[in-house]
């Protein structure tokens, strides 16, 4: 333990293991750098029977928890498989064709329903009229200007506890005006 295999003038390159740990330490000025020839870089557990990270050459990145891939990057972005949790996300998926851009599949057997939606608003001073949530259906006109053709929204009518009223509104773009 703590013994030091040392490379590069002034030990840039440090490999070793300090009792509990084992370390790969670059303290030079540049970076560390993984190259392969092969398939790419795969890391595993101690005897090589489960993946947890895997670098492909020229093409994905998986990772794993537990045996099972998690993520994975692709040619079109990447793939999650499981819950992504306590993120604020804001994103934008974008497709160059006519092929469906989100796809939410439930495959229990049982007659609840599923997939789910939840557009969650945790405001902690919710008022009536607040809007709880929105879907536009957007496009461009002729001029090259993005329009909102037609939209969803919900709003809160009363907040008080056991009374609490909601309504669901639907507007469409008529004559140049979005109306309810």
């Amino acid at each position: 333990d703590n013994v030091k295999a040392l490379f590069g003038t002034g030990s840039d390159l440090q490999i070793y293991h300090n009792g509990s740990t084992s370390i790969i330490s670059d303290t030079g000025t540049g970076d560390l750098q993984i190259e392969s020839n092969g398939a790419g870089v795969n890391i595993t557990n101690a005897n090589g029977s489960a993946n947890l990270a895997w670098f492909k050459n020229g093409a994905a990145v998986e990772l794993y928890h537990n045996s099972a891939k998690k993520f994975e990057t692709t040619t079109a972005g990447v793939t999650v498989t499981g819950n992504v949790n306590g993120l604020a996300i804001t994103t934008t998926v974008s497709t160059a064709d006519n092929t469906d851009t989100i796809t939410l599949t439930s495959t229990d057997a049982d007659a609840n329903s599923g997939p789910n939606v939840k557009l969650y608003r945790n405001s902690a001073s919710p008022y009536d009229d607040d809007v709880l949530g929105q879907i536009d259906f957007e496009g461009r006109n002729n001029n090259s200007q993005d329009v909102v053709y037609s939209q969803i929204n919900s709003r809160i009518m009363s907040t008080t506890d056991g009374s609490e009223d909601a309504n669901l509104y639907l507007k469409i773009m008529k004559a140049g005006t979005l109306r309810n």
